[in-house]
């Protein structure tokens, strides 16, 4: 598995990597900023994870993972933020932004290891809540409607909830809000095949692994108390955004 290493310490570079492959993990990558990352991760597609610093020159950690994220052939690279940047506010900045798990320098070797087999495991673990589908999306909707998420299990809780969409140059960025808590997801959006159609659907891409753990957490407790069906058995199998009945 290729590991791509980010700071713009040399120093910390030669740290990180010597841990590594003291770890085992010896195909290793290693940039000075968030523009050379970028540049690695477009030449090298079978990148399997992201270790960034957060304070770098050019384009720093922050902006490289949101940037990463908004591709839809990363959304689920495991990313761990190294930096010194602890604050609860800063952690939970980087964790919206789409790191998967959060390292505060100084570090010992032991808490590399823990964090990174962490995120490897929660990734391989997934499979048991992982999509099955897409986030589809109605062009009947305009800037805000219904979401409706359609799981494998027909006598599961309904989920409901809605959406707003922002449009910028770098995407469709979706808000959606479950019971009460707010999940962006960014895409590109296709073309509208027919503009004849009242209700034209297209599928915006796999569902986001953080999506699927994030919603069927929140109903843990709805979809065992209730239901007596164990959440990690709960397929999400497809997210609608716009108005219009799920087909099952």
């Amino acid at each position: 598995m290729k590991i791509l290493v980010v700071d713009d310490s040399s120093t910390m570079r030669r740290i990180i990597k010597n841990t590594l492959n003291h770890l085992g993990y010896k195909d290793l990558l290693e940039g000075e900023d968030g523009v050379q990352a970028w540049d690695l991760l477009c030449q090298t597609p079978d990148i399997g994870v992201l270790i960034t610093d957060w304070n770098m020159p050019n384009m720093n950690g922050l902006e490289l993972v949101k940037k990463v994220r908004a591709e839809q052939k990363y959304v689920d690279m495991p990313i761990i933020m190294v930096t010194t940047e602890g604050g609860k506010t800063e952690v939970i900045t980087a964790l919206k932004a789409g790191v998967n798990n959060y390292i505060v320098k100084p570090f010992t070797p032991q808490v590399l290891k823990e964090k990174l087999e962490a995120v490897i495991k929660k990734i391989k673990d997934e499979a048991g809540i992982q999509a099955t589908g897409v986030i589809a999306f109605s062009y009947d909707q305009k800037s805000s409607g219904k979401v409706t998420i359609v799981t494998s299990k027909d006598n599961a809780p309904k989920i409901e909830g809605s959406f707003s969409r922002s449009t910028s140059e770098s995407g469709t960025t979706f808000q959606i809000t479950i019971n009460g808590k707010e999940y962006d997801c960014k895409f590109k959006l296709p073309e509208r095949p027919d503009t004849s159609k009242s209700i034209t659907t297209r599928d915006l891409g796999p569902i986001p692994y953080w999506l699927v753990e994030d919603v069927t957490e929140d109903y843990k407790s709805d979809v065992t108390d209730l239901f007596g069906i164990n959440a990690t058995s709960l397929k999400i199998e497809r997210i609608y955004i716009g108005s219009f009945t799920p087909l099952r």
